[in-house]
């Protein structure tokens, strides 16, 4: 007797649908229909108005049925890993969705139906193959987490840095070459992950982003860090390895709250002894940089200094 069932979960499961007798069950919140190899929406499923959670990654599927807009329920909806056509995709009217996932869905376009979901707090679209983000993104004013992870993004529009609630950014492996003074607009941003892709410099208005605990830069092109760096006081994780930097950022001495710095892999000669008296200091990585005779003294102090601490010193 199913007719108090909350959840259905078939990954990788042979069970047909058909034999759940699902056909006047309101009370299912959650169904999950992953590695099934479905291409159409079990029929169903269409009597599951209640749903809130709706998961179908990794089938066959290559645009989202009309009736799913019949859902106004659904909360959270993932179809990452289908090969999906960005034109095809109709999200309009899941005014209650605050959480898409649309990962490795082959997509070549950011699917503009997206931008009619009001409540969206977290969108993955990782992995795809979109070049370009609409110039009206801002739309998605209750955005909070958004991940656009390995993609062929070049830029971000101005309009992106509108998205003031956002607090995660995850926009590693892109070909990103800028990021833009107007970042400062967003205030509530805590991670920045902007590692492995093309940026030559930082806005010295990155500094006003003063609720940022984590940042993520290295695998880019900079040469220097903005001054204003000294003022990200709540800052834990600073990753500026494999960079170009030639000298060593002193406004890292000002940052009492970092735990975890990642200089390797650049042009530094030098490092003052002095980073160690960072109090809550557990992580420093600075191997593979060409050290002056200075710098190589430095280095040894340093790790004399550490060698009973429970700081982890990577030279």
């Amino acid at each position: 007797h199913l007719s108090q069932l909350e959840e259905i979960s078939l990954s990788r499961s042979k069970v047909s649908l058909d034999k759940l007798k699902v056909k006047k069950n309101k009370s299912i919140r959650q169904l999950t229909l992953q590695y099934v190899s479905l291409s159409v929406i079990p029929r169903q499923i269409k009597r599951l108005k209640k749903l809130e959670y709706l998961s179908l990654q990794f089938n066959d599927f290559h645009s989202v049925p009309k009736f799913l807009r019949k859902f106004k329920s659904l909360k959270e909806f993932s179809l990452s890993g289908n090969y999906l056509d960005a034109y095809a995709l109709h999200f309009e009217k899941l005014d209650q969705l605050t959480t898409l996932r649309l990962n490795q869905c082959n997509l070549y376009a950011f699917p503009e139906s997206i931008l009619s979901l009001p409540n969206l707090t977290e969108l993955q679209l990782s992995g795809n193959k979109i070049k370009v983000l609409p110039d009206n993104i801002n739309a998605l004013q209750e955005l909070r987490s958004l991940a656009i992870y390995k993609n062929q993004i070049a830029e971000l529009p101005l309009s992106f840095y509108e998205l003031d609630q956002l607090e995660i950014l995850d926009a590693y492996f892109n070909n990103i070459e800028r990021v833009a003074p107007e970042i400062h607009q967003m205030q509530r941003l805590k991670i920045l992950y902007i590692s492995n892709n093309a940026i030559f410099s930082l806005p010295e208005t990155l500094g006003e982003l003063v609720n940022l605990t984590q940042l993520y830069v290295h695998h880019n092109r900079l040469s220097d860090v903005p001054q204003s760096l000294n003022q990200l006081e709540k800052l834990t994780v600073l990753h500026l390895n494999n960079n170009r930097l030639t000298e060593f950022p002193s406004q890292i001495l000002a940052l009492r709250q970092l735990e975890d710095i990642d200089l390797s892999d650049n042009d530094l000669d030098i490092i003052p002894t002095e980073i160690i008296d960072l109090p809550k200091l557990r992580l420093l990585f600075v191997q593979g940089n060409p050290w002056s005779k200075e710098g190589k003294d430095h280095i040894t102090e340093l790790d004399k200094a550490t060698a009973n601490s429970s700081l982890i010193f990577n030279h």
